[in-house]
């Protein structure tokens, strides 16, 4: 059977006994769809094939409505590699990337002590090692800043119609800028911020 994880987003992660947790200097979670296998096997047979026992990876995938065939599938694939995160109150689709990630920052933050989240999609390369020494390099600044490290874009103007009108926003005419979503990192307590926040979020 799928070892499917099940939370919900309304629990208080307040009281949670922050012990005996897997450490990781590095998550990585790279975003894929259910039918992505070529994709998924891609990365494992390149950029994440040198296995470093600081770094996690796991590839978020929805459930709901998945053909009995694909849930199959999904279950084999899991069975030999162990490194899918489950989500089985998540539609996969387009539509649905952000309820996706805030439910894969719900699970890490609540099953892993780590410093650093990298979030990627299945059509990104990461040069994982480059990663971890500009880490290093940043650790050893001393800074007690939080990081958000990424390639940023100030120039998106907000969206008045079709289906992503942003109907709330009187800001300004763009969007704050923010890292593009083919990869970023975020530091732990920055996660952290986000998952105690995750119901006000959208």
């Amino acid at each position: 059977m799928l070892n499917f994880y099940r939370f919900s987003l309304k629990c208080s992660t307040k009281n949670k006994k922050l012990v005996n947790k897997p450490k990781f200097h590095l998550i990585i979670l790279v975003l894929s769809g259910p039918e992505n296998v070529e994709r998924r096997n891609s990365i494992r047979e390149t950029w994440l094939s040198q296995k470093q026992t600081e770094v996690k990876n796991l590839f978020p995938i929805g459930l709901i409505k998945l053909r009995l065939e694909q849930k199959q599938a999904i279950e084999s694939e899991n069975e030999k590699f162990k490194d899918l995160l489950l989500l089985p109150e998540l539609l996969d689709s387009y539509g649905t990337v952000t309820k996706k990630i805030l439910q894969s920052f719900v699970h890490v933050y609540e099953n892993y002590d780590f410093n650093y989240l990298l979030k990627g999609d299945d059509d990104s390369f990461i040069l994982v090692d480059k990663i971890l020494n500009d880490l290093d390099k940043w650790q050893k600044k001393g800074s007690k800043k939080e990081l958000y490290w990424g390639y940023f874009n100030g120039r998106a103007r907000v969206k008045k119609s079709g289906p992503w009108k942003e109907v709330d926003w009187f800001l300004c005419d763009y969007y704050l800028p923010y890292a593009l979503g083919g990869g970023y990192v975020l530091s732990y307590n920055l996660v952290k911020f986000i998952v105690k926040n995750v119901d006000v979020l959208k």
